[in-house]
């Protein structure tokens, strides 16, 4: 991702017959935005312009360039003035958006033109970690020389239940420049999809790699062929650049103490392509969590309350609710009782109990649930659980609430154990065995404590 700023020409209404100057900056830190100005018709001013609203906004980047804008708003207008020596007003609008296509002209999101992509994402690299450049030293009388082997670049293709996959493995050097290694991920998709679909799979397969290493990396920029042809009959390419969400490492940690790569773990690369095309979106989303709050990317407070709401809906969606099917019909006759035999005080407390009442475990049977699975495969870790859940309600839903100094220091020692709970769960769901977990735990100074 790099920072750039240039002409952008608007198509209005999506269409070449009538377009206004504007200039685009991309940053992958501050985000995207465009200025449009032009000398307007008074019914096109007002901050309800349709032209830049809606899905998309289309146009030519450096006057040449086909560009789509995603899910642009309007952030700012400004209706300009009349002047003495002219009946116009300039219009200016400032626009943000969340994603930029290049080469394309996309009107709306929900054209299915999109056949895959293919992209360099760092997370997958520091996954697959490409051993292509060896090197060793020799000894040339009391002078230690290093020898430097380049393996050639491999090729290795998948077939997944929806798509077919292709892993490119290569290292590039220029002049004066260190060798890289490089891996690029291909993904054909078995049928055109929209753009929503396709970042949904992006995204997953980010966040699954990226929690397999131990580290949320930087993006890139995303390749994406469609069934589109250009003037000279070739199919269209676009480039994807998007903002990243959240913080992110500009570099992986060391392949020693990755919590997984593709060499040490027992659940190959094609296995986990597969999870991420089955869209499991549980279980994505308590990934991310995990990654956020590893990340420090929010209040402690608010990461110990998310991180606790993301282990309970888990565990509700792995091993179900803890509902008693006999319950309904039991309280059924209970009231009855009550309002035949019992007094007026005795109804009204049968009926708050009623209203409070959960037929499902609560936040501390599920707990507990978790926490003895993790035991009965010999994690350590003995925290109090009563505690947890009793800090999680001191923070009332919807309210601030300052905690003291004391309970965020509680909360700083209870994180690293959910933490390590919540990656002990999701890795067993992947299909990694205890001892795995383990041994990935030892390479994370973080979670080792715990093995």
């Amino acid at each position: 991702m790099e920072v750039f700023k240039e002409w952008f020409a608007v198509r209005m209404n999506h269409s070449d017959d009538e377009t206004w100057p504007g200039r685009l900056s991309y940053d992958p830190n501050d985000g995207i935005y465009l200025n449009a100005i032009n000398f307007a018709e008074w019914e096109l001013g007002g901050e309800g312009n349709p032209y830049f609203e809606g899905e998309t906004i289309t146009g030519y980047l450096d006057y040449q360039t086909p560009t789509t804008l995603v899910r642009p708003f309007i952030q700012n207008f400004n209706p300009g003035s009349i002047g003495r020596d002219f009946a116009l007003t300039r219009a200016r609008y400032r626009v943000v958006a969340n994603g930029i296509l290049k080469k394309l002209h996309l009107e709306t999101l929900g054209d299915r033109c999109f056949e895959g992509f293919n992209c360099e994402l760092p997370s997958f690299h520091a996954w697959i970690a490409p051993q292509l450049v060896q090197s060793s030293y020799s000894a040339v009388g009391s002078l230690p020389l290093p020898n430097i082997v380049i393996g050639e670049p491999s090729k290795i293709e998948l077939s997944l239940s929806s798509a077919t996959a292709e892993v490119v493995k290569y290292t590039s050097a220029g002049e004066d420049a260190p060798i890289r290694q490089h891996t690029v991920l291909s993904l054909v998709l078995s049928e055109p999809a929209d753009y929503e679909a396709v970042m949904r799979l992006v995204s997953a397969i980010e966040i699954m790699f990226s929690f397999l290493i131990g580290a949320r990396l930087e993006t890139s920029v995303l390749n994406l062929p469609t069934t589109r042809y250009n003037e000279d009959a070739y199919k269209i390419t676009a480039e994807c650049w998007i903002v990243p969400a959240w913080k992110r490492a500009a570099a992986a940690p060391h392949p020693q103490h990755r919590l997984f790569t593709e060499g040490v773990s027992p659940v190959d690369t094609q296995a986990l392509l597969d999870r991420c095309l089955s869209n499991p979106v549980e279980l994505i989303s308590i990934m991310n969590v995990v990654l956020c709050v590893e990340s420090n990317d929010g209040r402690i407070d608010d990461s110990f309350g998310e991180l606790l709401g993301a282990l309970e809906a888990f565990d509700k969606k792995q091993f179900g609710s803890g509902a008693d099917p006999n319950i309904n019909h039991i309280r059924k006759q209970l009231k009855e009782l009550v309002e035949k035999h019992g007094t007026e005080e005795q109804k009204a407390v049968c009926v708050q109990i009623g209203d409070s009442f959960r037929n499902e475990y609560s936040l501390r049977k599920r707990l507990k649930r978790l926490y003895d699975m993790w035991k009965a495969d010999g994690f350590k870790g003995d925290p109090d659980l009563g505690r947890i859940v009793d800090i999680r309600n001191l923070k009332p839903h919807g309210r601030g609430h300052r905690l003291s100094p004391d309970v965020v220091g509680e909360i700083i020692v209870f994180m690293p154990f959910l933490c390590a709970l919540a990656r002990y769960h999701i890795l067993k769901v992947l299909g990694f065995s205890a001892y795995d977990i383990g041994q990935g735990f030892r390479r994370m100074s973080r979670y080792q404590d715990f093995v």
